[in-house]
């Protein structure tokens, strides 16, 4: 495992917030992450909270090539338009703007050194003993805890140093298949490092394609002093 002894500085940890924050779609594969770095990543997913820490997600780790490459050929295309040779992805087109083409700008963060994909799961008879919780997953429920889980996972790569982006444009029956899930997949995140000299924008595939980026929205905070 890393060495406990290892001091984060307040900077640092504001840095890796601010990275965490932004999705990246290139990778560097010619290098690798440690297994010691996996493995603490790894931690950091199976021990967040949930409701009565029932687990309400399986979570798939994939590092091998074959099957990344399958994950990726299950994201959605996106719409895009032209500037200057460009093609600049747009979720949300105007319906009469003749300048956009629907194309199939996939999501190449689902290309990175490591995918990890989040299955739903709920299977509470399996942990208690005795009824304690609805036996129908409760939805809300399940949204936190797989925000909470992800969160933590894409704060701790950040911390390590790696990039991440996340990624919910899914096709999911044909990921179902894929990775032969019997529940529906939630979320895909790459984590890997960065293509050396290249937006983070730009497709790791078709360098042609660049997707937007949007200035962060305020968040309001109520203060109690």
């Amino acid at each position: 495992m890393i060495d406990d002894t290892i001091n984060v500085s307040f900077k640092e940890i504001e840095k890796a917030i601010l990275k965490s924050q932004h999705c990246f779609r290139n990778w560097d594969l010619e290098k690798e992450i440690p297994q010691e770095h996996i493995d603490l990543m790894k931690f950091a997913t199976t021990q967040a909270p949930s409701l009565q820490n029932v687990a309400f997600y399986k979570i798939h780790w994939i590092q091998d090539r074959e099957t990344i490459e399958k994950v990726h050929a299950c994201t959605h295309g996106a719409p895009y338009r032209i500037e200057n040779g460009k093609k600049v992805v747009d979720p949300n087109p105007r319906e009469d703007d003749h300048l956009y083409d629907m194309g199939d700008a996939t999501q190449s963060q689902a290309l990175a050194n490591i995918v990890v994909v989040f299955e739903k799961y709920y299977h509470p008879e399996e942990y208690f003993k005795e009824k304690r919780i609805n036996d129908t997953a409760r939805e809300f429920d399940s949204q936190v805890a797989l925000g909470i889980s992800s969160g933590y996972l894409n704060l701790t790569a950040g911390l390590l140093g790696y990039e991440t982006g996340c990624c919910i444009s899914i096709q999911h029956d044909k990921l179902k298949e894929a990775l032969n899930m019997e529940g529906d997949p939630l979320l895909i995140m790459g984590i890997g490092i960065k293509a050396p000299n290249m937006s983070r924008r730009v497709h790791q595939l078709e360098h042609d394609i660049i997707y937007p980026t949007n200035p962060r929205q305020e968040v309001p905070i109520v203060e109690y002093n």
